[in-house]
């Protein structure tokens, strides 16, 4: 446990802060951290395992 998530639960324990506050801003803080990312737009085709046929092979 990161000292930052210590305060937090502290903090919330106290009731100095409101838990949807502190949630809103960790979410950004979170998503600051993690950087761009990208999200896959269409099916889940991408995540199907794709079997490459030779071209020698017949079936």
């Amino acid at each position: 446990m990161s000292i930052i998530e210590l305060l937090v639960i502290v903090l919330i324990s106290l009731g100095i802060f409101d838990k949807s506050k502190i949630l809103y801003y960790f979410n950004k803080i979170s998503k600051f951290q993690n950087g761009q990312s990208r999200q896959i737009i269409g099916d889940n085709s991408i995540d199907e395992n794709w079997i490459w046929l030779d071209e020698n092979e017949e079936e």
